[in-house]
């Protein structure tokens, strides 16, 4: 079996259209075994940063 590992930046988080194409991908590899990594939503590093 095969392992994918995947990582969503947030810029692939933005709408729900952004979410639709995740999830689109996530089909193509239905048949793998699947690590997904995803970062923070889009501006939110930005903001933690400016904040600290």
């Amino acid at each position: 079996m095969t392992i994918v590992i995947m990582k969503f930046g947030g810029s692939c988080l933005i709408d729900k259209n952004a979410f639709t194409k995740i999830l689109e991908i996530l089909e193509i590899y239905k048949d793998d075994k699947k690590i997904i990594v995803a970062s923070a939503f889009n501006g939110i590093t930005d903001i933690l940063l400016n904040t600290a």
